[in-house]
Formats: C-alpha cells, sequence, structure tokens
C-alpha cells in the first residue's frame, strides 16, 4: 500500500506557476534551441554561444517580473480557450507554493516554476522523497505534461537539451470545457473528470472561486480509489486529496498554505575551492545558488567560480571566462563548455592549471550527481592553455565528495 501510494504521489507531479510569452523571453528561446541543437552532437558555435550569453546576460538584468505583462497588457494573440485554461492554472513566475501533508510523510511538497518559454513551462516539485522536473504544454483545449525527470536538485532548461524523459506518452492535466462532465484519459488510462465548477476554496490569501478534477484509480488488486484536485481561480492547485479504498480506506491530503510570490529558487551545492597559496589542497565551501525564473544556472555558476572567497581560497576562474552551456545527458554525464579564457587567461602553472581544472570537475560532478564530467572550450579540445590537454569527448572524473570514484 505504501508503495503504491508514493507511486501515486510522485505521479501527481501538479502545474502550479508559469509565465506569460515576452518579447525577451521569444528571443532568448531562439537562441537556446540553437545551442541546445548543438550541445547533441558536442560542437557549440562561438558566435551562437556567445549571443545566447549576451542575451541571458540581459535576460538576467531584467527579470521576469520585470518584463512579463499583465493580463490586461497582453496582446489579443491568444484563444479564449486558453485563457480559460490558464484562469486555473496561470502563469506566474517567481512564485514558489508550499504544500503541507496529512496522511503520508510524502503528501508536503513545494514547487517552483524554473523556465518558461512561449508554449512550455518548466516545473519542480520536491517532496520528501523524491524531486520531479515536469514540462508543461498550453494547448488550444488541453495543457499536457509532455516531459518528466527525476533527479537531484538541478537547474537545467530540459527543453534545449538532450536529456530524454523518464515517462512515456503524454499526461493531460486540464481540458475544455471546463464544465462538470468533462472526461479523458490519463497516462496510465485511468478516467479523469470534471466533477464540480462553482465551488469556494481557501487559499492563502483569501477565498477564491474552485473546480474539482478527480482521478479514478484502481489498484493491482482491483481496488478503486480517487484522486481530488482542487484548483482556485489564479492560483493553480489548492488542495488535493488522495482516498485509496483497500482493506483499509486511507486518506493522504496536500493543503496549499504559503503562496510566496517574489521568491528565487535556493539549489545548494559544494563549492570545491583550491588553497590560495600552494594550489594543491581542495577546500569544501558549502554555498548556494539563487535563481529566479528563466535564470540560466551557468551564468550564476560563473559568478561563484569567480569569486575570490577568502584570503586561504582562490577562485576557479578566470574574470574573463564563461560557461557557454552546461547540462546532465541521459548517461549521467555532466557537459560543461567554457570560453577559451579559461586556458588562455589561466595564471598557473602545469600542476597549478591541473589541480584547478579537477576542482571544477569536481564542483560540476556533485552539482548534478554525476558520474563524470566532459570539459570542452568553445566546443572543442582543451588545448589551448599550454600545459594541459583534454581531449573533446574525454570523461574527466571527481576526485573529491560523494560522486568520486
Amino acid at each position: 500500500m505504501k508503495k503504491l501510494l508514493v507511486s501515486l504521489l510522485a505521479s501527481s507531479v501538479m502545474l502550479v506557476a508559469c509565465g506569460q510569452k515576452t518579447q525577451t523571453e521569444a528571443e532568448e528561446q531562439e537562441k537556446q534551441e540553437q545551442v541546445a541543437d548543438a550541445q547533441q552532437t558536442g560542437e557549440v558555435a562561438n558566435k551562437s554561444a556567445n549571443d545566447q550569453s549576451s542575451q541571458e546576460n540581459k535576460d538576467k538584468e531584467k527579470s521576469v517580473e520585470d518584463v512579463t505583462p499583465s493580463p490586461s497588457e497582453e496582446p489579443g494573440d491568444e484563444s479564449e480557450t486558453v485563457n480559460e485554461l490558464e484562469q486555473w492554472l496561470p502563469k506566474t513566475p517567481n512564485v514558489e507554493r508550499i504544500y503541507t501533508g496529512e496522511g503520508s510523510e510524502f503528501a508536503e511538497f513545494t514547487t517552483y516554476p524554473q523556465f518558461i518559454h512561449e508554449d512550455t513551462v518548466q516545473i519542480k516539485h520536491q517532496n520528501p522523497g523524491i524531486t520531479t522536473y515536469s514540462i508543461y504544454e498550453y494547448r488550444e483545449d488541453s495543457i499536457v505534461e509532455i516531459f518528466a525527470h527525476h533527479g537531484s536538485l538541478m537547474r537545467d532548461d530540459f527543453a534545449n537539451t538532450a536529456q530524454t524523459s523518464d515517462t512515456e506518452g503524454e499526461e493531460i492535466v486540464l481540458k475544455t470545457p471546463i464544465e462538470v462532465g468533462t472526461q479523458w484519459e490519463d497516462r496510465e488510462g485511468q478516467t479523469v473528470e470534471i466533477t464540480a465548477t462553482d465551488l469556494e476554496l481557501a487559499a492563502p490569501n483569501g477565498t477564491v472561486p474552485g473546480i474539482e478534477v478527480t482521478t479514478t484509480t484502481i489498484d493491482q488488486d482491483g481496488h478503486e480509489g480517487k484522486i481530488h484536485r482542487y484548483y482556485g481561480k489564479d492560483i493553480g492547485l489548492v488542495k488535493e486529496v488522495t482516498e485509496l479504498s483497500s482493506d483499509a480506506e486511507m486518506t493522504v491530503t496536500s493543503t496549499l498554505t504559503e503562496y510566496k510570490p517574489d521568491t528565487v529558487e535556493k539549489i545548494p551545492f559544494t563549492l570545491y575551492a583550491l588553497d590560495y597559496e600552494t594550489l594543491d589542497q581542495a577546500i569544501e565551501i558549502e554555498t548556494e545558488l539563487e535563481l529566479k525564473t528563466n535564470d540560466p544556472i551557468r551564468l550564476a555558476l560563473t559568478d561563484k567560480l569567480k569569486e575570490e572567497l577568502d584570503s586561504e581560497v582562490t577562485n576557479l576562474l578566470p574574470n574573463d571566462a564563461t560557461i557557454n552551456f552546461m547540462y546532465l545527458d541521459d548517461n549521467n554525464v555532466g557537459h560543461v563548455d567554457f570560453s577559451e579564457e579559461l586556458a588562455t587567461n589561466m595564471q598557473a602553472g602545469a600542476s597549478g592549471e591541473s589541480e584547478i581544472l579537477q576542482r571544477i570537475v569536481d564542483t560540476i560532478a556533485n552539482l548534478y550527481h554525476a558520474e563524470a564530467v566532459n570539459l570542452s572550450l568553445d566546443g572543442g579540445a582543451y588545448d589551448k592553455g599550454g600545459h594541459v590537454h583534454i581531449d573533446k569527448d574525454q570523461l574527466l572524473y571527481p576526485t573529491h565528495g560523494p560522486m568520486a570514484q
């Protein structure tokens, strides 16, 4: 029973936070797609990477919240059907939602909207047992989960990497018309139906109009259960009640208790730095990245690797160096591509350069929980440093931290 409950809770990742399309984001998507195509072949053109870096730096300076128009300001290019769906699953960037749970240790969870593109959003859903990253697509008559990945704390924009989904098929989350009796089937072939449209729901900021969507489940022993999901207007998921019918009835409830706008996602990680004088002693520094919706993790990590933390620790990146792209592939290998300044502007001898690169590998591997790291320079081999040569597709392995061999 507990296994079934965990499976149901893990599969019911909710779409609860997204953002409206802006011209800036549309341009960013185009650039990201160019780089994503190159990532899959391991070749990144300098111009494409530099253009993406320039655009993302502009986006970092001007947050999604600042550039996202309100519904009244948005041009009339969306159908009434899509708007009807969005009022129940609104697109709001930089909002953390916190749900408390009853009946199971996995019933409590948090969500955060990581990336917003023209018709898709990526949501992180984290409970005590698992972290899931889902991509939802807004269509004319439905909102559909098209991708899901279960992993550690990370920030890849999965719409623009070579990562494949952990699940097969699509999952309809909500479908029009929004009226009692509208039905569809989920990924498992179970019946989902809109069962109420005239509710008043208690939300953190007051009572809001709501609807109920009910999934009828059948377990392996043939017992029928119900999952009731309640969506509040302009809020999103407000409550989820799972009723499992078996020899002993069981009810699990997740309730939205905190709605936190203007919030950043915090990603803790360990920075593996070097002793400033000897360049041969690894120093572990616990820190975190703070990212808003659509902030690329590579820019934040670049800043962290350039920091001069104190007089005893050296920074790992020269000031002019940048990360062109970074992602985790299906083989649990982290790929990171730097600009040539990492090699040409590094002030270290042969042993010092080797140690600095190894600390970068340690940091990336443990950030991703990756088995190995493929480190490249402008899409090619690391061959401009003078002391160290790394082939284009060579794998490097961490020597410090939990992922060390």
